[in-house]
């Protein structure tokens, strides 16, 4: 029953997603911006980059900064979901119900 409901939002954020990036695109030509670096390739060791370098905060619509690219609640990053932002760590969700958690990572002065 939950892969079921799993699926059933994972197609309905795939078409989300595929709809956002026409649009994106559409804006990108209309303006003849150069295309950037995609957010959901990935590195040269064959993962996609999920460094959570930062956290804007908002109580409504907190956003996150992950691979250099931002992200809010919801939104697709490879083949998981961006499912929880809190003020120094975000969740993501895969298909399977599995959940890891990002934290930020602040270098400690010596």
């Amino acid at each position: 029953m939950r892969a079921k409901a799993l699926n059933e939002a994972a197609a309905k954020l795939n078409q989300r997603d595929q709809s956002r990036a026409e649009r994106i695109a559409r804006f990108n030509e209309d303006l003849g911006l150069l295309k950037t670096r995609n957010p959901f390739a990935f590195t040269s060791s064959g993962s996609l980059s999920l460094e959570l370098t930062g956290v804007i905060w908002d109580e409504k619509k907190p956003m996150a900064l992950i691979g250099g690219d931002v992200f809010t609640v919801g939104d697709r990053i490879g083949d998981r979901w961006v499912y929880k932002i809190d003020r120094d760590s975000v969740q993501i969700i895969d298909a399977e119900g599995d959940i890891t958690v990002l934290k930020i990572y602040v270098e400690q002065e010596q």
